[in-house]
């Protein structure tokens, strides 16, 4: 029996069509999937979008695993994965847009910057290698031990002055001292909040506390100044409070108006300011 292929050649036309269109689809799907869960193009993507993209190579797995990972993924609003929970400030003052409402990025994605990190990473890093003998002291220093009320200091300050000797803040006392140049304390004071800065300003002294040693998005820094008086340092009057954990304030007259000015570089946590404080009406521009 003759069969007239030619009747169904159209159907079978469009048959093979659509078979290969469905093959090219599948494909176009399976290279789309494999580069979306290509780690290191999705580190190089999401993690170098506030960052340089950092090589698995530059950390142990572990430090990745428990560490930087965890502590990155509420930046990407996962604050837990696969049971895990991720450690973060959410919720705590201040810290208002630190963190997205909704994630940024899929737990597939996720998962495949994970494994990325733990496949490429070492298991322990390499012994460092010097270059030449450690050589243990200075020896265009020489050690000066200064009087101590034998308390364990945390030194957050030292500013040396131009008459001479230099003032040191131990935030474990919160005791300032005026120092002269042997070492001795001529003078001292205990401050309530620890300072981060000194600087000499109308012939007294501008300070900046910190707030809190530790890192903080709680704002208790301030700027405030000092009197020294027959070589008895004492406090006078805050100029500004409330700050975000200011480190540094530099004076000068920014806008002309014959008034010095206060520049203050707040370091906070999760957040901070570059803050000019207006000398005539005490506003704050960040």
């Amino acid at each position: 029996m003759e069969v007239k292929l030619h009747k169904y050649l159209p159907v079978i036309f469009l048959f093979l069509i659509a078979c290969n269109n469905e093959q090219i689809e599948k494909e176009t799907e399976n290279v789309k999937s494999s580069t979306a869960l290509d780690g290191k193009a999705l580190a190089e993507s999401y993690c170098a979008s506030c960052h340089m993209y950092t090589e698995p190579s530059l950390l142990s797995k572990k430090t990745w695993s428990e560490g930087v990972l965890p502590a990155m993924g509420p930046r990407f609003g996962i604050f837990e994965h696969e049971g895990q929970g991720y450690p973060s400030d959410r919720g705590k003052p201040n810290t208002e847009g630190i963190y997205p409402a909704k994630p940024t990025i899929s737990k597939e994605e996720w998962q495949a910057i994970l494994d990325y990190y733990e496949k490429e990473s070492p298991e322990n890093m390499a012994q460092q290698e010097r270059s030449a003998p450690y050589k243990m002291g200075l020896d265009q220093f020489e050690v000066n031990k200064v009087n101590s009320n034998n308390v364990a200091p945390i030194i957050s300050m030292l500013r040396i002055v131009k008459e001479g000797g230099f003032f040191i803040f131990d935030a474990n006392s919160n005791m300032l001292a005026k120092m002269d140049t042997k070492g001795n304390a001529s003078s001292l004071i205990k401050m309530q909040n620890p300072l981060s800065n000194l600087i000499e300003y109308n012939n007294k002294y501008l300070v900046t506390s910190i707030g809190s040693i530790l890192p903080s998005d709680v704002w208790g820094g301030e700027i405030s100044v000092l009197n020294t008086k027959n070589g008895v340092i004492s406090p006078s009057k805050k100029i500004s409070g409330d700050l975000e954990r200011p480190v540094m304030t530099r004076v000068g007259d920014l806008n002309g108006d014959g008034t010095k000015d206060f520049v203050i570089c707040g370091y906070g946590h999760n957040k901070g300011a570059f803050s000019w404080l207006d000398g005539k009406n005490k506003s704050k521009n960040n």
